[in-house]
């Protein structure tokens, strides 16, 4: 049995995740089972000793131009809640943007390519 540590010593944790640059990362993996990840007890997970886990906030937005993902996401936002995961969700816009894509011999390639704009709904 653990001792007891006097609530004085112990620190509160507050996680802040970036729900973009976590799928992404994750959907680098090419496990899509992945994506449905447990983020509170993954915060959880990194704790040291006499840390204790606050919050979790989830920041992302839906990709309002794939329907089929956003009735997934929507779904793994609904489960997060459900594990009192504060969501904040932004409205997101697709964009086109001009990207140099590359520099060859003095010779720029250049190509409009779409660009997210997030933007947190209030």
């Amino acid at each position: 049995m653990k001792p007891v540590i006097p609530a004085q010593n112990i620190k509160r944790v507050i996680a802040y995740i970036d729900g973009f640059n976590l799928y992404h990362a994750i959907d680098e993996l090419n496990k899509p089972h992945l994506k449905w990840l447990d983020l509170w007890a993954l915060s959880k997970s990194i704790l040291r000793d006499r840390e204790q886990l606050e919050r979790v906030y989830y920041f992302s937005a839906y990709a309002n131009w794939k329907p089929a993902s956003v009735q997934r996401h929507r779904i793994y936002v609904t489960a997060l809640k459900h594990q009192l995961v504060t969501c904040e969700m932004a409205i997101s816009k697709k964009r086109p943007v001009l990207v140099i894509l590359a520099e060859h011999n003095g010779k720029v390639t250049k190509k409009k390519k779409p660009m997210c704009i997030w933007a947190l709904a209030s």
